[in-house]
């Protein structure tokens, strides 16, 4: 669905973008952007839309529903949504002055953090957002390849910026360093090889299985498990460079009974298949080897 009322006033403006090849080979990139001094009447509705939204609040105040989810967002508020979900925002009072970004990109690592739950961020350095911001729909309009690398920076910068306000923010002890969640992760390094189960996690901890992996997951990134497979890929991307097991064997020595297993969740860890992985280190090894013998041979004939 789509419904929307553009009231807006002068010197509010937008730019709609068609990202293309080049754009695309940055790590974002731009659909839309703009500045909008938006009314009392101002509001927008709407679902699926194959992006991700950012608005930065400047001055003045708007309501944002989002899923279930309701915020209001004012002076120094930033804020990431999933477009693909049913979106409303509009004015609550006066004039609801806002930077906003439809654009895609590789937003992994920023998902549990600031996409899942509607995360409205009070930003420490909102000056230095407002200039990103206005860097991106300047940059909209000259549309090269300069400036999709712009944009794409500028975007990196600002979700850098949000996460480090959302910590700074939080309660370390309560929310972030927790010693029992340090020394669960420790745990799970040193054991990564073993057959573990969600039961070894909460036994150590002493927190129900929900608990433990809603606190695992705001103070590490990921999910226990998700962390004891990324532990486990480490060690088998090091056997792959350093040894001469087959994939089979690696599989098994890292923890992995089933093969398959193991190739998937490399996969998903580092892109390519451990076949792939192994190939592409032998040729870079050689070539490493190759440079360092032509370095001596230049060193031995400047000798002579």
């Amino acid at each position: 669905m789509l419904d929307y009322n553009i009231d807006i006033r002068e010197g509010s403006h937008g730019h709609i973008q068609t990202p293309d090849q080049y754009s695309r080979m940055f790590p974002f990139f731009v659909y839309e952007s703009g500045y909008y001094i938006a009314n009392d009447n101002y509001f927008t509705k709407r679902d699926f839309l194959n992006n991700y939204l950012l608005i930065y609040t400047v001055s003045g105040s708007g309501c944002l529903k989002w899923h279930d989810r309701q915020t209001v967002l004012t002076a120094g508020d930033a804020v990431v949504i999933d477009c693909r979900s049913f979106q409303e925002y509009a004015t609550l009072e006066g004039a609801w002055c806002f930077y906003y970004t439809h654009f895609d990109g590789v937003l992994d690592g920023y998902k549990n953090s600031l996409l899942q739950n509607l995360t409205r961020i009070k930003l420490r350095s909102p000056e230095s957002v407002s200039s990103r911001m206005a860097a991106i729909c300047e940059a909209s309009a000259k549309r090269d390849i300069n400036s999709y690398a712009t944009q794409s920076h500028m975007i990196s910068g600002i979700l850098t910026e949000m996460m480090d306000s959302l910590y700074a923010g939080q309660d370390n002890k309560g929310k972030r360093d927790r010693p029992d969640i340090s020394e669960l992760a420790i745990f799970i390094h040193e054991h990564c090889k073993e057959d573990l189960h969600i039961e070894d996690f909460t036994m150590l901890v002493c927190l129900s299985p929900h608990h433990m992996i809603r606190l695992f997951k705001q103070q590490i990134g990921i999910s226990p498990y998700k962390y004891m497979h990324k532990c486990r890929i480490n060690l088998a991307q090091e056997l792959l460079r350093g040894s001469e097991l087959s994939i089979g064997e690696v599989a098994f020595e890292v923890g992995y009974s089933d093969p398959v297993m193991f190739i998937r969740h490399f996969s998903d860890f580092v892109g390519v298949t451990p076949g792939e992985y192994r190939n592409t280190n032998i040729v870079l090894s050689n070539v490493d080897i190759l440079k360092s013998d032509l370095r001596g041979a230049e060193n031995s004939k400047r000798k002579s």
